[in-house]
């Protein structure tokens, strides 16, 4: 049975009402699965408020992997992903290729990171199209669009007043912020914390990994026209050089390939940015940071016909993510990457991470099928909603912290940082796989297990441990907060 299928009697009381700031996957995700997972004869009303006119399907590709579309799958939204993928791509090799680019001669292999499932590889659009899907068209579900949630206030006992850029005002029992890196929620959180604890909160604000990305839409025609059978439109690649490298990937069914272009300012990391996080970037700009690069990477920059630069920023060290009744999802639990909230592109904020896995949309919305489990069990009502957003913050907090820091990591390999410096040319001055087998080996094992993360654990074994936790915690809330409040 699909969400905007559920038997709602009309006269149903809601047992609470939840406020999500923030329409993109993370908040439309826990709206859906709130929708997926509630009780009929006591449900969760959900109200969403989307800074946009409309849910933003503006962007580029996204490469949804597997542990994400297990998400989808269990909202019973994993179908409509498909749509958007060439049913002669799903025969194609899965994974991604990795390959040294940073040469003027033909690069070469260095690993092929196989998934036990393959990714799917779409246009963003589709992945938010395909969760809004899971909205029911009922009073209990109401998405508010133009409506930007910039504070909220609260007195003990009574509902939540949250504070709209246009001057109104709305209450709820439970606020959760998705919304975006410069996120107003986490800000007002943070601040309740100050006061409580009469400590200065650092890291707040967002800081710059010392990495900017450029972003394009390949058309596949016009990449074929100049390298047939170009590997770049049949599967993923990793192109890696010294401090730099570019991913590349189908997607639109085949008829556009997406193009990310990553490079690192030697310790420019925590360093304050120079200009807009995001803006429009010259081509010539873009192909004169890969100037000697091999030609699969020539004939992709001679393809570029439009380019943006991001500036990625991530927000560190958020000591808490939830507090009474609000909670935080996506960019600003994990230390996730910066994207232009102005743009409304990704609209998460619980872990603003980098984006070298490719994995924050997946992750935030890990963090709102979990914790929409967590508001729809039966022992979370009104009166105990505290217990279950501590659970939620014990549940997910180490786990994403975790893979943030493996995200840093794996960029230093993919630009053969200081840890895994780029091989050596040989004495002829040539660089091959045959000089550089031992050096391919170890680089290809550390990439393995960067990725480790991706399949070494199921979304439904995590939201049944945090559900035991719930369990756990409700029997004895009084000693858990204590705990908390020494974490």
């Amino acid at each position: 049975m699909s969400s905007s299928e559920l038997p709602y009697p009309s006269s149903t009381t809601p047992k609470f009402r939840i406020a999500i700031a923030g329409g993109g996957p993370a908040g439309l995700t826990l709206a859906a699965a709130i929708a997926r997972f509630n009780d009929p004869t006591a449900p969760v009303a959900v109200d969403v408020y989307e800074a946009g006119p409309t849910i933003a399907t503006v962007g580029a590709g996204i490469m949804v992997l597997p542990r994400t579309q297990s998400v989808l799958d269990h909202l019973g939204l994993a179908a409509g992903l498909m749509r958007d993928v060439d049913p002669a791509q799903r025969e194609l090799p899965n994974g991604i290729r990795f390959r040294k680019s940073d040469q003027e001669e033909d690069g070469y292999d260095c690993f092929h990171l196989f998934f036990p499932e393959s990714a799917v590889l779409v246009h963003r659009s589709v992945l938010l199209e395909t969760i809004q899907a899971g909205l029911p068209p009922h009073s209990l579900c109401n998405l508010h669009t133009s409506a930007r949630i910039v504070s909220y206030s609260s007195e003990h006992g009574n509902p939540l007043v949250l504070h709209l850029s246009d001057g109104s005002a709305r209450t709820a029992d439970v606020l959760i912020g998705a919304d975006g890196i410069r996120s107003a929620v986490r800000t007002n959180l943070l601040a309740s914390y100050q006061r409580l604890v009469d400590v200065n909160v650092p890291f707040v604000e967002p800081t710059w990994t010392g990495t900017v990305a450029y972003r394009s839409l390949i058309k596949r025609e016009r990449l074929e026209a100049i390298s047939k059978g170009h590997q770049a439109g049949r599967m993923q690649v990793m192109y890696c050089g010294k401090d730099k490298h570019i991913a590349a990937y189908p997607i639109a069914r085949g008829t556009l390939v997406n193009f990310v272009a990553f490079y690192s300012v030697p310790g420019g990391e925590g360093s304050k940015f120079d200009g807009k996080w995001v803006r429009d970037a010259p081509i010539e700009e873009v192909r004169q940071r890969y100037v000697g690069w091999e030609p699969d990477v020539q004939a992709l920059l001679a393809c570029l016909e439009t380019a943006s630069a991001w500036a990625i920023h991530v927000v560190e060290n958020i000591p808490h993510i939830a507090m009474d009744n609000v909670a935080l999802i996506g960019d600003s639990v994990r230390p996730f990457t910066s994207y232009d909230v102005s743009l409304e592109l990704w609209s998460s904020q619980a872990h603003a991470m980098e984006t070298h896995f490719g994995a924050g949309a997946g992750l935030a919305m890990e963090d709102a099928c979990i914790l929409a489990r967590l508001l729809t069990n039966p022992l979370t009502t009104r009166e105990s909603l505290k217990v279950a957003l501590e659970t939620y913050e014990r549940s997910r907090l180490a786990e994403v912290r975790g893979i943030f820091q493996t995200t840093r990591r794996v960029r230093d390999l993919y630009e053969f940082g200081v840890d895994r410096p780029a091989p050596k040319p040989g004495r002829e001055n040539t660089d091959t796989p045959s000089q550089n087998a031992q050096w391919m080996t170890d680089w290809a094992e550390n990439v393995r297990r960067a990725w480790s993360w991706e399949w070494q654990r199921e979304v439904e074994e995590l939201w049944v441990e945090a559900e035991q936790m719930l369990t756990n915690d409700a029997q004895a809330p009084d000693a858990v907060r204590q705990l908390q409040s020494h974490l």
